[in-house]
């Protein structure tokens, strides 16, 4: 079977005011077939540094419904360590969600460079702050 290129994202969110306004977006991407959600996981500190995580799988389901279509089942790819390794990086009284996902838009388009030999040489994303000068600069904004 063929995959497209697997990204993931961490969020974080200031204060702990994460109140799932993110979950529409995401589900009109997976229903236009640009993404395939592979895991999601949440952590959350409290003002102490006392820190819960949890992947998808483990919300209630009242929880777990509110992601409607867009997570049909986790491939398990995020480990115990990789959700700790996250708690330590944020500060107190936040909370973050860690977003894996295939590129599906992208299936054909990484068969062709495997095809053809092609390796990634490396990767990245332009900041939207530099894009966002650009587009200014082009009359675009």
């Amino acid at each position: 079977m063929a995959y497209g290129p697997v990204q993931y994202f961490v969020f974080a969110f200031p204060k702990n005011q994460f109140r799932g306004e993110i979950v529409p977006a995401l589900a009109d991407v997976v229903s236009q077939g640009l993404i395939r959600i592979v895991d999601i996981a949440f952590v959350i500190k409290d003002q102490d540094g006392n820190v819960a995580t949890m992947e998808i799988n483990d919300l209630d389901d009242a929880e777990f419904n509110a992601f409607g279509e867009i997570v049909d089942h986790t491939d398990g790819v995020l480990s115990d360590s990789d959700l700790q390794e996250l708690a330590a990086n944020i500060p107190p009284n936040n909370s973050a969600a860690l977003l894996v996902f295939e590129h599906t838009w992208a299936v054909g388009l990484a068969e062709a460079i495997r095809g053809a030999n092609g390796q990634v040489v490396t990767q990245g994303f332009v900041p939207r702050e530099i894009v966002e000068q650009v587009m200014q600069a082009r009359g675009k904004a």
